[in-house]
């Protein structure tokens, strides 16, 4: 048999479980991942002669700033303001998802698999390296993807400068949401 004590403990207990039960946290919504993708091989434009001598590329380093080497997906709201998105991120760091899609995109418009990703084994000669410096790479409030970049293209396995360029492209994107960003800024 209980007696008072024993029943004020298991009285105690009792409420703790049905409390604690009432004091659980919902589920929290879980995080959407997204990655980059390359063109679509069929779609890609092939070089006009196939005659061509076959080149080797290095790709890379790509650099990315620090405020989107992270895995929100990071946007503008204004000139000097960020948004990160707080549930939808990268599934891989954003740095090497550009390397590996900007290769790979380049060795379907070159028709060519002499396409190497930086760092490359030493064994390795590649006819030209391209370094490319993200500058700018996010979606504005105006539902436009922005992407501007700074890149040097050098010749005899990195080792002679050949020139330099800066791009900027501007893509709007369609109706969607995270999905829809991260298909136009591929």
């Amino acid at each position: 048999m209980l007696g008072k004590t024993g029943l004020w403990g298991l009285a105690v207990l009792v409420a703790a479980v049905v409390l604690g039960g009432c004091a659980a946290p919902s589920p929290s919504p879980s995080s959407r991942y997204y990655i980059l993708s390359p063109l679509d091989a069929a779609k890609a434009e092939k070089p006009s002669s196939a005659a061509e001598k076959e080149i080797s590329l290095g790709v890379g380093p790509v650099n990315i700033p620090p405020h989107l080497d992270r895995s929100q997906i990071v946007g503008h709201a204004s000139p000097h303001k960020l948004n990160l998105a707080k549930l939808d991120q990268w599934a891989e760091p954003l740095k090497d998802n550009l390397t590996r899609v900007l290769a790979e995109n380049l060795s379907l418009l070159m028709a060519s698999d002499k396409v190497e990703t930086y760092p490359w084994r030493r064994s390795i000669d590649v006819d030209y390296q391209v370094v490319v410096d993200i500058i700018r790479f996010d979606a504005n409030r105006k539902r436009e993807n922005v992407l501007i970049a700074r890149w040097k293209a050098f010749g005899n396995d990195g080792r002679k400068f050949l020139f330099s360029r800066r791009a900027q492209f501007i893509k709007k994107i369609p109706e969607g949401g995270f999905e829809s960003v991260a298909r136009t800024m591929s």
